[in-house]
């Protein structure tokens, strides 16, 4: 596997769109496109998005792909109108309502029949964006846990998930972005799994350390937890 590297961020939503390891066949409705007629009167946003899932079928998610961007507030308030609409103009119409996403439109991707929203106005410092694609990893994570001689059987999602936990504490040790647990996420706001994708905003020295510990946890025989590796 080779790890892949993105230049910058539209290259990044390119490849979350198109990457090798998936094929690329559009979807019969591109997800942007699905029609819309919805009236919300003084929602939360977390609520208004989810509304739009369930009217659209479509998953809809926000990331943030850099360490300037701000998370919206999920408990934010808007509302909206629209009849024979699309769910790119939902999308723009809510998002233009959070207080720290007003200036610009969001950038709105397509992704697996999917949409995927980040903030406008990406690039604000001299960290650098980088996509890094994780799914053979997982896939030997998994297979490890699998084979282990203590090995209890678990539903799939279990399995992916001690997988995802399995990598994100190899890496987490040797980069030092603490992956918790717990809550299944990197502390740190500018590193994101994401769908077996590694999202990293970060200085390019950083970034070079982080393509050293995915190279060798391509090599390694085992993903042993930090505690065993000193």
């Amino acid at each position: 596997m080779t790890v892949r590297e993105d230049q910058d961020i539209s290259e990044i939503l390119r490849q979350l769109r198109h990457p090798e390891s998936y094929s690329t066949q559009e979807p019969p409705q591109a997800p942007l496109n699905v029609p819309v007629t919805l009236k919300l009167q003084s929602v939360s946003f977390h609520q208004a998005i989810d509304k739009l899932r369930t009217l659209t079928g479509v998953n809809i998610s926000v990331v943030r792909v850099d360490r300037g961007s701000v998370p919206p507030d999920p408990n934010a308030s808007v509302s909206i109108d629209l009849t024979d609409s699309t769910l790119r103009d939902a999308l723009i119409a809510i998002v233009r309502q959070l207080p720290d996403w007003r200036e610009g439109d969001p950038n709105l991707e397509e992704l697996d029949g999917g949409v995927v929203i980040t903030p406008s106005g990406a690039l604000i410092d001299q960290q650098v964006p980088r996509v890094y694609d994780v799914h053979p990893l997982l896939e030997k994570a998994r297979a490890l846990s699998a084979s282990a001689k203590d090995a209890v059987p678990v539903t799939p999602a279990t399995a992916e998930q001690q997988a995802e936990d399995k990598l994100m504490l190899f890496v987490s040790e040797q980069t030092g972005y603490a992956w918790d647990v717990t809550e299944h996420k990197f502390e740190a706001p500018d590193i994101q799994l994401w769908r077996g994708r590694l999202i990293i905003r970060a200085d390019p020295d950083t970034q070079r350390k982080v393509r050293r510990v995915l190279h060798r946890a391509q090599e390694v025989e085992s993903f042993r937890p930090p505690d065993e590796n000193q």
